[in-house]
């Protein structure tokens, strides 16, 4: 430790004293050698073998969350928060392992980072308890805290609703306006005058849905750099509600909506001004379509919950800057604006002009994917759906990965059951071709090969020539895409290894990164360089 010492000292030995990786506790074995000087600076050293390091007193304690409080509780909810102790090791996450009236247990997975969190789907006036414990390490290496956490609750009553006589008496009223309203349809159809009413009726209900300043640009309407149908394809998660005093939660008066770029089966997409107290900064808003019903709010509140307290933000992850909460629409999601749009699209118009530049520009593009993978990954995020039509490109052409939501439950293994889930199997690992309910890490690398296929092959579509419904059979049989004409020898060997039919023998995306990194020269403002020259 190279650290100075007085005559009698005592060290107190823990598992950020030496900070020996998680996976290493096992097998480690450590030597301490003292070194003694006098006056005269003559010395003598001492060495003692502290054999295995899990031997060691302390240096396997990892801690659980603590001070654990309420925040709200209602009668089918409970919203939580806790305070978790610093560490020298690294968080992969925190579990919360909720125990029913009938013993039976449900998990829920918590960021790393998160401090509150909603438990929904409760009973009322009912004691539940639960048990918090963190891990610490990564997504295939990882210990739990020694000691969980354990707390307990009781929910509050249910909410009275109207009495029989206040439901007859709403119920009357509305009879009474429902006949008022046919009668003054027929005398308008007689006089004929319905047509015109209705026109009228139908312009004050778009003035006051559609409040949005639009320009009028055609510019607006062919920006292609948020359409993405994938990225509606949303699974619930959680059931946090977006009001209330949290961190992401921007102010509805800061957003202007712009112009409206796409829809898709679940939103609409809109061009927006975010208002800052420096700038206005260009964004998009994703809102609920016109006809939104009590699912697709949960399932916006879902992803909004899903970006805010689990993926975090990335250089190559598309930028969660917040939600806002409308009268009107509801729930709406703000997000980085990629201004050079789709990357297959910008492949594809690259094709006439083939420059070294562009060379270049798609090696880091590969790289940049691969770190983002990466970091999703370490999040335990899996993408699913990683294609050249989910990656955007920002005004520096930097790849930002989309078209990723929250984890798998039971509502989509019924729909694979079903067989309603649409696979893109010229993307998928062998392993998903029939259903993504079990996509891993692994699975995402056989797709990361597929995209650095398409990268180099600028734009085109795998397995070119061949219909998607041959494409397991060939890949059973051993089939692999031929090097791309743009590809460098060492990245398409990176493919063939992203390609293993077995996903053990395929390596994770943080070797794929290191691996990748070996070939880049970092640069001033955090570029980097391919080395083609060492090649």
């Amino acid at each position: 430790m190279n650290d100075c010492f007085m005559i009698d000292t005592k060290l107190e030995i823990n598992n950020c004293w030496m900070k020996v990786p998680i996976g290493d506790i096992e097998n480690d074995v450590y030597v301490l050698e003292v070194t003694v000087f006098n006056s005269a600076m003559l010395q003598s050293s001492i060495t003692k073998s502290i054999g295995m390091v899990k031997n060691i007193n302390g240096i396997q304690d990892y801690f659980s969350p603590s001070n654990i409080t309420v925040l709200k509780a209602t009668g089918t909810s409970v919203s939580i928060q806790w305070i978790q102790a610093p560490t020298c090791y690294e968080r992969a996450g925190i579990s919360i392992t909720l125990v029913r009236p009938d013993n039976s247990t449900k998990v829920f997975k918590v960021h790393k980072e998160a401090t509150t969190f909603d438990l929904t789907g409760l009973s009322a006036t009912t004691s539940y308890w639960f048990n918090m414990t963190t891990n610490y390490g990564n997504d295939t290496n990882f210990v739990s805290s020694s000691v969980p956490t354990k707390f307990s609750f009781v929910t509050t009553e249910e909410e009275v609703g109207l009495s029989s006589g206040g439901v007859g008496g709403l119920v009357a009223g509305f009879l009474i306006i429902l006949i008022a309203v046919i009668a003054v349809l027929v005398f308008l159809g007689r006089t004929g005058r319905l047509q015109p009413a209705k026109q009228q009726v139908t312009a004050g209900i778009r003035t006051i849905r559609n409040t949005i300043r639009v320009r009028g640009t055609s510019s607006g309407l062919n920006n292609r750099a948020v359409i993405s149908k994938e990225d509606d394809d949303i699974y619930f998660y959680g059931g946090m509600d977006t009001k209330g005093e949290k961190s992401w939660v921007l102010s509805r008066k800061d957003i202007s909506l712009e112009s409206e770029l796409t829809r898709g089966r679940f939103a609409i997409i809109y061009l927006a001004q975010y208002y800052t107290h420096q700038e206005a900064k260009t964004v998009i808003a994703k809102s609920l379509k016109d006809d939104q019903n009590e699912e697709n709010v949960i399932k916006m509140r879902a992803k909004i919950n899903f970006y805010a307290t689990k993926v975090g933000h990335h250089k190559n992850i598309l930028d969660f800057i917040g939600s806002v909460e409308d009268d009107v629409r509801g729930p709406m999601m703000i997000l980085e604006y990629c201004s050079k749009g789709v990357l297959k699209e910008f492949l594809e118009s690259a094709r006439s002009n083939i420059t070294v530049e562009l060379e270049e520009r798609l090696f880091r593009m590969a790289f940049g994917i691969c770190n983002g993978m990466d970091y999703l990954a370490s999040n335990k995020v899996v993408h699913r759906r990683l294609a050249a039509r989910n990656v955007l490109l920002n005004d520096l052409h930097e790849p930002k990965l989309t078209g990723f939501g929250p984890d798998p439950d039971a509502n989509q293994e019924e729909e694979a059951k079903n067989n309603q889930e649409r696979v893109p199997v010229k993307w998928m690992a062998p392993e998903c071709m029939k259903t993504t309910a079990y996509a891993n890490e692994l699975s995402d690398v056989w797709s990361y090969g597929i995209v650095m296929w398409e990268i180099f092959s600028l734009g085109e579509t795998p397995y070119p020539g061949v219909q998607s419904r041959d494409v397991p059979g060939m890949v059973k049989r051993g089939y692999k895409m031929k090097k791309p004409e743009h590809c460098d020898d060492v990245f398409y060997k990176i493919m063939l290894k992203c390609w293993h039919y077995d996903p053990r023998k395929r390596a994770g995306f943080s070797q794929i990164k290191e691996e990748l990194n070996n070939l880049f020269t970092e640069a001033p403002g955090d570029d980097y360089y391919y080395r083609t020259n060492e090649l």
